[in-house]
């Protein structure tokens, strides 16, 4: 029990300390560089109101992330919600507890919204997924 407990805390650690050195790279003396690019990758117009792409990452224990591009809206003009992204990546289960920056989310959430509000400096969702 201690050596799992231990090694749960290693990985946390780890990826911990990647967002971190991540960050602290990010604000560094580059931020206007940064920025210019960012803003590009973030812009819409009123033709279209929708990001181009949304990057995401989904984390689970003891498993490999998975990264992916979902588009904001189908291929009808609906919006995607987090549910729709959820059945893309794991298509047999549909009972997940999701996490995003420490707050549980709602499945009827949009990708939009969640990409405006709750985007790392990466631009990426980056999503814990539990087993309920």
């Amino acid at each position: 029990m201690q050596n799992t407990s231990y090694v749960s805390f290693l990985a946390f650690n780890r990826i911990f300390l990647y967002f971190l050195t991540f960050t602290l790279s990010t604000w560094s003396d580059r931020f206007d560089q940064f920025w210019a690019i960012n803003r590009k990758l973030m812009e819409v117009s009123s033709e279209n109101p929708y990001f181009r792409y949304i990057p995401f990452r989904v984390y689970q224990a003891d498993k490999s992330f998975i990264q992916k591009l979902v588009k904001p809206v189908d291929e009808e003009g609906r919006r995607q919600t987090l549910a729709d992204l959820l059945l893309q990546v794991f298509p047999d289960h549909q009972n997940r507890k999701v996490v995003i920056q420490g707050v549980k989310m709602s499945p009827q959430t949009p990708l939009q919204w969640l990409s405006e509000h709750f985007s790392y400096p990466d631009n990426f969702i980056h999503i814990c997924v539990h087993e309920k």
